[in-house]
């Protein structure tokens, strides 16, 4: 990593706490941004290259940076690494202790990688790490072993390219109590629940439309957007975040038009659209869809736009923990350039 410094004397405290001055007792050393978000000072190089906002604050403020070939942007200099992360004096006060043996895990897988050493362990460490920290666990490792191949490659496919909007037909925000009627005439229908993993709720009232809106706009790790066509909902599209989880920032997207829109070509438009969008405005790395193994109609949509299905060794045990047996994980990776 190449570095630059700016040093002013009365953001000493500042370039101290990023550098490890702060002991893990203390609070995690964080600076507030003019856009109203935190920066953490602290922060790993793995969770990804700092966004123009922060990088000016960082220069504006004495903060020393580095630029990051793997990550191809600016981190902040001294940052953990992940070789550092896999010693056994690696700080571990922010991580929880299966996020920092899946580190040590990575590490070692990246180092393997590097030597083109075979690939035929991948699925036994991620079955033995199942097995003492859990399926979930295993999962949020995979992840991160396949976006870092993802940005390794030398000749990245289709399917890693961030997605292009379409022609702007489609608008997109969140649900409104307003819109309850509308919602409950998209919703109550049997045939669009058939490849939905939650169970069809009838009666579907318009008492029970406005609940799931509420439900569906409760800030927090979820974003529920309606699909908008010349000014009225047509359909729905939503992100789940999941917690970060060594360094990899991932969600899943859900989505479904009412019936009357069926046959149109319109779900490729909007998905398109919605996955730029998101990856744009939340920086994911990672976004995956659970798709019903009947529902040949999503999968199509999901390959359109460059989701594939993900060949994680543990996908049939991840799918019954979260009561989705009948349902396959559909992946996209953002390429970094």
């Amino acid at each position: 990593m190449s570095t630059e410094s700016q040093l002013p004397a009365e953001l000493a405290r500042v370039r101290a706490a990023h550098q490890g001055a702060i002991s893990p007792q203390r609070p995690t050393p964080t600076a507030a941004l003019p856009d109203g978000r935190t920066l953490r000072l602290d922060r790993s190089r793995w969770d990804g290259p700092l966004d123009p906002a922060e990088l000016a604050w960082c220069r504006a403020n004495g903060v020393e940076v580095a630029y990051d070939c793997a990550q191809i942007g600016w981190v902040i200099a001294g940052c953990p690494d992940d070789e550092a992360l896999a010693t056994a004096d690696a700080p571990r006060d922010a991580m929880s202790d299966p996020e920092a043996e899946a580190w040590q895990l990575r590490t070692r897988r990246i180092a393997a990688d590097s030597a083109n050493a075979p690939d035929a362990g991948h699925d036994a460490m991620l079955r033995d790490f199942a097995a003492r920290r859990g399926v979930r666990a295993a999962s949020g490792l995979h992840l991160a072993l396949a976006l870092d191949r993802a940005r390794r490659a030398t000749a990245a496919s289709a399917r890693n390219e961030p997605p292009t909007p379409t022609a702007a037909a489609f608008t997109y925000r969140p649900w409104a109590a307003d819109d309850a009627p509308t919602y409950r005439a998209l919703l109550d229908n049997p045939r669009l629940w058939q490849y939905l993993p939650e169970p069809f709720p009838t009666p579907l009232t318009e008492a029970l439309a406005r609940t799931l809106i509420e439900v569906g706009t409760i800030p927090g790790r979820q974003e529920t957007h309606a699909v908008l066509h010349e000014g009225r909902p047509v359909g729905q599209a939503l992100l789940r975040f999941d917690a970060p989880f060594v360094g990899v920032r991932a969600a899943e997207v859900a989505y479904w038009l009412g019936e009357a829109h069926w046959g149109k070509g319109w779900m490729t438009r909007i998905l398109t659209d919605f996955l730029a969008l998101s990856f744009a405005a939340h920086r994911l790395d990672v976004v995956y869809a659970w798709i019903h193994d009947d529902n040949r109609a999503s999968a199509r949509v999901a390959e359109r736009c460059g989701l594939g299905p993900d060949p994680f060794p543990l996908a049939a045990e991840l799918a019954h923990s979260l009561q989705r047996p009948r349902f396959h994980r559909f992946v996209r990776y953002r390429r970094e350039r």
